[in-house]
């Protein structure tokens, strides 16, 4: 799973930085019990709790930075095309220390710049990239919101956090409810804005990319902007209606799902499948039998309440 935390002062860095990021990530260790990683410069302290699961060795620890020392990233999530794009930045003369997946997402922001890199990327993920030469933080989060990722301004600093209780941990921080964010939870039973149920917190959007530049001045100029359009996507499809026969569109269907669930079978340690009751989650244990040469772990969870209870299927 993973977790990433972490903050910037406005008017440079204080001698408690270190250990209060490391009582940040302490919260939120559950996350990440395998290794804790701090990375610190003159205003930003940036730091992550890692679960191993692609190259289980130090090499794949983080916060890595990048091997032109420009980026330095915390990443929570997986990148399941990896190995394609590895692939096609050692044909460009890339040379990796590591199997990890952070290092092929830094070498190809190297190659491509953010923006462009991310779109290249299929998976599931919420990442902190600081850009030395420019003074320059972006937040990035996936397509669908899969991981999450929050931010935003308390007194002079600036926080991130893969979860609200690492900003507790951050003796600026106060904990103001959100009185609209309240309001929402309370008609919705949950938070529809991307305010959070505290003040000045956010959550970022799906799709969206947060950057929050540093001016010389000890300012500062923060901005998002979207990498990818769910809309846009439903828009362009309804331009390009399947023409072939319904046999043929379940025969491709079936290759997008396998290939899908093929990418994210790549890991260095054991997986499963959480197996409901219904067509879905029994498609994809399907598919993954099919593409793994011994038997392959099921999940199910039961309840007593057996309007709800799926198990027995």
């Amino acid at each position: 799973m993973c977790g990433i935390s972490g903050f910037i002062r406005t008017r440079g860095s204080d001698q408690s930085d270190l250990r209060i990021l490391r009582s940040m990530l302490e919260s939120i260790k559950h996350r990440g019990p395998d290794n804790t990683g701090i990375w610190q410069d003159s205003h930003i302290c940036i730091g992550h709790t890692r679960l191993s699961i692609i190259d289980l060795s130090k090499n794949g620890n983080q916060p890595m930075t990048s091997v032109s020392k420009r980026y330095i990233c915390s990443f929570n999530g997986e990148i399941y095309n990896f190995k394609d794009l590895k692939k096609q930045l050692e044909g460009k003369g890339y040379v990796f220390r590591s199997a990890s997946d952070t290092e092929v997402l830094l070498c190809l922001i190297e190659e491509h710049g953010i923006k462009t890199a991310i779109q290249k990327c299929v998976g599931m993920f919420a990442i902190s990239i600081w850009d030395k030469k420019k003074k320059e933080l972006s937040l990035v989060r996936d397509r669908f919101g899969e991981k999450p990722l929050y931010y935003g301004w308390q007194g002079k600093n600036f926080i991130f956090a893969s979860e609200l209780k690492a900003f507790k941990l951050h003796p600026s921080f106060r904990a103001e409810i959100n009185l609209f964010s309240l309001a929402e939870f309370l008609k919705f039973g949950f938070i529809y804005s991307t305010e959070r149920i505290f003040r000045n917190i956010f959550k970022l959007e799906p799709g969206n990319i947060f950057t929050l530049k540093l001016n010389k001045n000890g300012g500062s100029k923060g901005e998002i902007s979207e990498y990818w359009s769910l809309k846009e996507t439903i828009f362009e499809s309804q331009l390009k209606v399947y023409g072939s026969s319904y046999n043929e569109a379940g025969i491709q269907l079936e290759k997008l799902l396998g290939n899908s669930v093929e990418q994210q079978m790549q890991s260095d340690v054991p997986i499963g499948c959480m197996l409901s009751g219904g067509v879905d989650s029994s498609l994809i244990a399907a598919l993954m039998q099919e593409r793994s040469d011994s038997p392959i772990k099921t999940f199910s969870i039961g309840f007593d309440n057996e309007t709800l209870n799926e198990a027995h299927h």
